[in-house]
């Protein structure tokens, strides 16, 4: 068994762990941030990598609660975009050092922006200097972002609920069940996974969804390329109609889709029909897809949909796992590097 197999297997229960944690010992933080954003003007969301990735779900959260927010990937926040006066900065950040995140937090002390961080390393330059700093609390994992990735966009949303005023009891109890059945399915959805012919499907890859999804949208296109070292692109569902389906022309092609459970279902269960049209090996992850069933589906556990991300990465997870076993990759190791960090300034 590899090593990311067993952080896919643990993440559910890290998860559960970091929501007893920003709820139990740490929500007087959460308070305390919920209060920075608040009472400020502008709200900013960043992070780097997956944790730019899981920002696209907590954006998604603060826009459902009704509050507006900016997300800007940091090395763009550096360089080309200023910091408002009045502002809350939400830096996520795994490791909380890479060199971009220490490079923002310079700039934004210089604006006296008020400094939300949400990382898993207490002792990195992001915990030291943020205002509040949000502890993610789970074990840290072997290589690729997995619970790392999860949890961050885990307390974002929690943050986005309890600055709207509707962080209620009932959300932790959903958040949970959900954590637990999606736990007890992982094993049965690497067989499904590993029996169907989608990874072995010939042409280029799509990754498409919308709302809270294109969180893993993004997040599977960076799993292809640092786990199973292949190429991918990942869009809009929506996107896809505009100009890219063209490519249906050029032969066959694998596509992954998310469904949204309430807003665009139908829309996107028209993609699929058209996509198995054009033979496309097509792979349904959503709530309620088992009566959709198309060449590979997974019929996520019952969970609010706006935070539906949180779980439904998995299924991708465990495929770029298999993917890189069957390109004869090592995913356990960067071949690279890992990550830049503080003041190393290249791979």
């Amino acid at each position: 068994m590899s090593k990311l197999w067993d952080d896919i297997v643990r993440q559910m229960d890290e998860l559960k762990k970091c929501l007893d944690h920003t709820l139990g010992n740490g929500r007087s933080k959460l308070d305390s941030a919920a209060s920075i954003v608040k009472s400020a003007k502008h709200v900013y969301i960043t992070g780097i990598g997956a944790s730019w990735h899981a920002g696209i779900g907590v954006q998604h959260l603060f826009h459902a609660h009704g509050i507006p927010a900016h997300l800007v990937e940091t090395a763009e926040l550096e360089f080309m975009c200023p910091i408002p006066p009045d502002t809350a900065l939400i830096v996520l950040s795994r490791s909380g050092r890479s060199i971009e995140i220490v490079n923002v937090l310079d700039k934004a002390a210089q604006t006296n922006a008020k400094i939300i961080g949400i990382t898993n390393a207490a002792d990195s330059p992001l915990a030291k200097r943020a205002d509040i700093t949000l502890l993610c609390n789970v074990a840290f994992d072997a290589a690729a972002s997995i619970a790392t990735y999860t949890a961050p966009g885990l307390i974002g949303g929690l943050l986005a609920a309890h600055s709207a005023g509707k962080l209620d009891a009932d959300l932790p109890k959903s958040l949970a069940r959900a954590f637990a059945e999606c736990n007890a399915l992982v094993p049965t959805w690497r067989t499904r996974i590993r029996k169907s012919g989608w990874l072995e499907a010939e042409g280029p890859t799509f990754f498409l969804a919308r709302g809270c999804s294109m969180a893993s949208s993004y997040e599977a296109r960076l799993l292809w390329l640092e786990v199973a070292k292949a190429t991918s692109t990942s869009m809009t569902t929506s996107t896809f109609r505009h100009g890219p389906q063209e490519i249906l022309a050029a032969g066959d092609i694998r596509v992954a889709i998310w469904l949204d459970p309430e807003r665009s279902r139908e829309n996107d269960l028209r993609l699929v029909n058209d996509l198995r049209k054009r033979h496309s090996a097509v792979f349904v992850i959503g709530q309620h897809s088992k009566s959709d069933s198309r060449d590979l589906w997974i019929d996520l556990p019952g969970i609010p949909a706006d935070w539906q991300f949180l779980i439904d990465i998995v299924p991708i997870q465990i495929a770029s796992e298999t993917l890189a076993m069957h390109r004869g990759y090592d995913c356990d190791r960067f071949v690279v590097s890992s990550y830049v960090v503080e003041s190393d300034g290249g791979l």
